[in-house]
């Protein structure tokens, strides 16, 4: 009798979770029955209520999966146009789950406009400086974007805020030789396709002329669920009429230098190349640095990794920096490389090593650092790997599962 009501509650449940967001009238009818339907379960079924409304960690049950498939198919495009005929679907990129929903409610909801991001977030990692110990590292990916548009001053600056032990960034070079953080060749991007003027054609003053955009351009608090590294990575798409009229500007790497230089703490920073030829104005930058020994330089592109470790190998090296390959995975190629190469860390992606890989690298002189894996089956294994350092989209995310882990 019992597992009858549980399997009654649970179609009661998964009927009401996959039409609560066909349509943004329905949204707006059934925020009523939200409180009644959770009002009912914490009174006559506490630990239901319990399952499905406040446990932390993600619901894996597909029948409770809140966001279908057809919601996955909302973009910046297509935001708030009618999709095949039907009504516009909720404002999201990804999937999302059930418990993030009630925590960002108010962000998807039309009629109750979310508060500014930045002001919301990071208040589940408030003593994340204190608190946090051991590894991995924790490396903000481009910054923290739930705060600011990725590779932005703000966005370094809030982790800094937040105590993280690093930052990952992107660089580009412009017309005029000057380095630029950012991660795309062109504008497109970062401005939403208004502009698409490619950096290599502009000065440095042209490119930090143009406006970027905070609407749209933030991440959740919480990954979506499953988690996969494109959609880990997609940006948040507000309702049309949510008021959000802030803009930042691109930056140049002497000016993140001068700023990282004001940092109290020793926060790491790993420089990710994204083409080839910036290392002789670099080369010029760190000569007046006090940074050297907080960066690691490294690159995903095999030709600017080769191009970059041929460049210092004939130079020389400045004392105290690092290098780095993000060789993503392990084979014959990349390791073939690997061992040529001088290299104090190497990333992989998630669930593409072990702990004997790790130890291998050890060996080696090596650490290794996880590109994203932002879902706690990987974050358990990469704690218990011994992994030295973590690139997230969601250091407050990962940071707050970590704490519980330790209470448990």
């Amino acid at each position: 009798m019992r597992r009858r009501r549980r399997l009654l509650y649970g179609l009661i449940c998964f009927i009401f979770l996959r039409n609560i967001n066909c349509h943004i009238d329905i949204v707006k009818m059934k925020k009523p029955l939200l409180r009644s339907i959770s009002s009912f379960f914490q009174k006559k079924k506490p630990c239901l209520y319990h399952f499905l409304f406040l446990k932390k960690k993600t619901l894996r049950i597909k029948s409770l999966r809140f966001f279908t498939e057809r919601s996955l198919r909302v973009n910046a495009e297509k935001n708030g146009r009618e999709l095949n005929g039907k009504a516009p679907f909720l404002h999201a990129q990804t999937r999302i789950p059930l418990s993030t929903f009630f925590k960002n409610y108010s962000i998807i909801n039309p009629d109750h406009p979310a508060p500014r991001a930045g002001r919301q977030y990071g208040e589940g990692a408030k003593h994340m400086e204190k608190e946090y110990s051991g590894l991995p590292m924790r490396f903000a990916h481009t910054g923290v974007t739930q705060f600011a548009p990725e590779n932005t001053l703000e966005a370094f600056q809030k982790a800094a805020e937040l105590g993280l032990e690093g930052i990952e960034l992107d660089i580009q070079i412009s017309g005029d030789g000057e380095i630029i953080v950012t991660h795309n060749g062109n504008m497109g991007y970062m401005t939403f396709e208004e502009h698409r003027d490619v950096l290599r054609e502009m000065t440095a003053a042209q490119i930090k002329r143009f406006d970027i955009p905070y609407r749209n351009a933030l991440k959740l608090k919480y990954p979506p669920y499953p988690w996969t590294e494109h959609a880990g990575g997609r940006r948040m798409i507000v309702p049309p009429d949510y008021h959000e009229d802030r803009v930042t500007h691109l930056i140049t790497f002497p000016e993140f230098d001068a700023w990282l230089a004001t940092v109290d703490y020793d926060l790491t920073v790993e420089v990710e190349f994204k083409t080839t030829g910036m290392c002789p104005r670099m080369d010029e930058i760190l000569a007046s640095s006090p940074n050297v020994s907080r960066y690691i330089f490294f690159s995903g592109d095999r030709n600017v990794l080769e191009e970059m470790q041929a460049h210092y190998r004939e130079n020389g090296k400045p004392e105290g920096l690092r290098l780095g390959a993000n060789i993503r995975f392990i084979n014959d190629q990349t390791m073939d490389f690997v061992r040529c190469s001088d290299l104090w860390e190497v990333g992989l992606n998630d669930g593409a090593f072990t702990k004997a890989d790790v130890d291998r690298f050890a060996e080696m002189g090596i650490r290794v650092f996880s590109n994203l894996g932002d879902y706690p089956e990987w974050w358990a294994q990469i704690c218990e790997m011994g992994v030295t350092g973590f690139k997230t989209n969601y250091p407050d995310a990962y940071t707050e599962w970590w704490m519980r882990q330790q209470k448990d």
